[in-house]
């Protein structure tokens, strides 16, 4: 009788749940592997046609040391972090300067809320032309054009300390990509969203990386995400920073696709106080990078990166 009974209880709980299910919309029932045979095919092909695409493999920065572990997918977000005066703000200018200048099709809308127009404007110039703005009055001609190289691929989205909600930038940036075919959107830094006092910071930045995951594979546009760590007794093993060092939330590394971390030279050391190593601490995309750490030198006159050359019997950075 025992075994009866509980066989009982069993098909009449199964009948309970039954009653309460409610019929899926056909629109939205689930799906199956095989109801995206077709499209899941087509990519892969197309991954083993075409293994050079840049919008597979990501586009090239031309930094050598920093191409073989990170490449700019489209459709991707990239967090960026630093220690103080490491330099964020310099160094992704320079990688965008650098993108629009490689690349025919590249377009980048800046939200760079720390940064005056005139000032944004001057630091492009100089990554542009590879001289200090003291040299312009000497190069008219170079300043022409690339003043006019200037207006076509770069647009201001937002900026000179203006916060801004989380609704009021995504409207800003979806309309700025769709009016100027943008291929790239940086965020600098990340402390002028402003969020709902009744929402925490975590589900702040979940929800925001969300939006910003969503926007980017919609739009097939990489959008770079600036932010500042936490107090540095705050940081991880040995005081090295990574992404869960950002303060706020550790969705900051849970929900991006690709992680940089900034790391300047020790200033006492005078050979290496103009290096700057970007460490890779997060890549999604197996085939765009992997994680390491690359070096490049920083040119106070040019405001330029370049590669590291390494000398004989030097040590690496600890």
């Amino acid at each position: 009788r025992r075994p009866q009974r509980r066989r009982a209880l069993y098909v009449g709980a199964s009948s309970a749940v039954a009653e309460t299910i409610v019929p899926v919309p056909a629109d939205r029932k689930l799906m199956c592997p095989g109801d995206h045979r077709a499209e899941t095919m087509a990519a892969i092909r197309r991954r083993q046609e075409s293994p050079t695409d840049p919008d597979i493999i990501g586009y090239s920065s031309g930094w050598t040391s920093l191409d073989s572990l990170y490449r700019v997918v489209p459709g991707e977000v990239t967090t960026i972090t630093g220690t103080p005066g490491t330099g964020k703000s310099e160094f992704v200018l320079a990688l965008v300067a650098r993108l629009c200048g490689r690349y025919e099709n590249w377009r980048c809308g800046l939200c760079c809320f720390e940064v005056q127009s005139d000032e944004l404007m001057k630091q492009l110039l100089e990554k542009r032309l590879g001289r200090r703005y003291t040299d312009f009055r000497h190069m008219h001609k170079e300043w022409e054009k690339a003043k006019e190289w200037l207006s076509t691929r770069f647009f201001r989205i937002g900026g000179d300390y203006e916060s801004l909600s989380q609704a009021d930038l995504l409207s800003r940036v979806r309309f700025a990509i769709k009016k100027h075919s943008l291929t790239g959107v940086v965020m600098d830094p990340y402390n002028y969203f402003t969020r709902d006092r009744t929402q925490t910071e975590t589900a702040f930045v979940s929800d925001l990386y969300t939006s910003f995951t969503s926007l980017a594979k919609e739009t097939k546009c990489h959008i770079w995400l600036v932010a500042h760590p936490t107090k540095r007794r705050s940081w991880g093993d040995a005081g090295k920073l990574s992404l869960y060092d950002i303060a706020g939330s550790a969705n900051f590394y849970n929900k991006t696709d690709n992680g940089l971390v900034l790391v300047r030279g020790e200033w006492e050391d005078e050979a290496r106080r103009t290096e700057l190593t970007v460490y890779v601490d997060k890549v999604r995309n197996g085939e765009a990078g992997r994680q390491g750490d690359a070096r490049l030198k920083f040119d106070w006159n040019s405001r330029t990166y370049s590669e590291v050359v390494s000398q004989p019997g030097r040590a690496p950075p600890a």
